[in-house]
């Protein structure tokens, strides 16, 4: 059976498979393939590799693969899979927004391609002040043809070729040193294959991402009215003391002490935080997602009842008589919320019992006692 390169091939059994008694040897692959891996769903084993291209693969399917009524295959089948040329791609970073290793000695982007000669690099120098700006521009490239102005200040704008062979999946790194003024600095990187005379753009393998150099670590926790923030250094966890919090709001503004903890109350939206030390800052978005709109925000707080009822057996006979017990707590919310009894808040509960199709069997009430 034909397929692309780097896909998976698919096997597909008349039973179920039992993945218990599946032992690695019973998939051979000639020739091997690289990173191979094999799954069972159901009926279906699926193979998972770096195939390559042009390639002619035989898999030799064991005769003691066992379904789950533990029967065997009985006798070795053999099956081939020819891989063709691959189909060019562009992959990027699964995330729109991406922190650089503080350990590299130089600052790259790595992206990976296939069958791409060359590639259309732009880079522009943000600042943490152009992330709304940012989160438009992705929320209408995804949902416009129009061309959108990026934000932030164009400082790189080339078409860079790929030294690789065909049919190979080859790293490309996009070296941010040349456009940075210092140490750190945050960039909008848009990277996309050139455009074909004949051929349509292919947006939907453009490279959009947000990619901050920094030797900050900041985190963020919640709760419904405050933000606990917490810097330290990215490359050892060291505690940071004296770092300047800021963020999307101007009242936003704090310094962590010895502990690297800053406290900020929540007393409106938060979109981002940002870490500042010196030359170099940090960003932290509440959420990297173009149509979300979030940020941290201040929740109310409420008092909840809940309630833990059972019966006595679970199962019964007919004109068995049912014993169906339970009760309330209090559960009061924020820092100094506990568990209590509802008290004299509570003096009666309405019960319906129904059946298995929805039926109503009976209804009433019953008085509730101090605990």
């Amino acid at each position: 059976m034909y397929k692309r390169q780097l896909s998976p091939w698919y096997i597909r059994f008349n039973n179920p498979l039992d993945p218990d008694a599946y032992e690695e040897g019973m998939i051979s692959i000639d020739p091997a393939l690289p990173g191979s891996s094999v799954s069972i769903s159901g009926s279906t084993l699926t193979i998972k590799g770096a195939s390559a291209g042009n390639t002619t693969y035989r898999v030799t399917v064991s005769s003691s693969i066992t379904d789950t009524f533990g029967q065997t295959l009985g006798s070795d089948e053999r099956l081939t899979f020819k891989v063709g040329k691959a189909e060019p791609a562009l992959i990027g970073p699964e995330e729109t927004l991406v922190t650089l290793d503080p350990s590299s000695t130089k600052p790259t982007l790595s992206l990976y391609t296939i069958n791409y000669p060359n590639l259309d690099v732009q880079i522009y120098a943000v600042e943490p002040s152009d992330w709304p700006d940012f989160l438009i521009y992705m929320e209408d490239y995804y949902r416009t043809d129009q061309p959108v102005d990026p934000p932030g200040r164009l400082v790189l704008d080339e078409r860079i070729n790929v030294e690789g062979e065909d049919n190979v999946l080859t790293e490309v790194g996009i070296d941010l040193s040349q456009v940075m003024d210092g140490s750190y600095g945050h960039f909008f990187v848009k990277v996309k294959p050139p455009k074909g005379f004949f051929e349509e753009e292919r947006y939907w393998e453009q490279v959009n991402v947000w990619v901050q150099v920094t030797q900050i670590g900041l985190d963020a926790f919640a709760d419904q009215d405050e933000l606990v923030v917490w810097a330290t250094a990215l490359k050892d966890g060291t505690p940071l003391d004296g770092v300047t919090i800021g963020g999307s709001l101007p009242s936003v503004e704090s310094a962590t002490g010895a502990d690297s903890v800053a406290r900020i109350p929540l007393n409106s939206t938060i979109q981002y935080l940002t870490a500042s030390q010196g030359e170099d800052t940090a960003i932290l978005p509440r959420s990297t997602y173009a149509w979300s709109g979030d940020g941290w925000r201040p929740q109310p707080i409420s008092t909840d009842l809940h309630w833990f009822v059972f019966d006595d057996r679970a199962m019964y006979r007919p004109e068995e008589e049912v014993h169906v017990k339970g009760w309330m707590r209090v559960i009061n919310a924020g820092p100094q919320g506990d568990v209590e009894l509802p008290g004299e808040r509570v003096e009666q509960v309405f019960y319906t019992v129904s059946g298995p199709q929805g039926n109503e069997i009976t209804s009433g009430s019953a008085e509730v006692n101090a605990l």
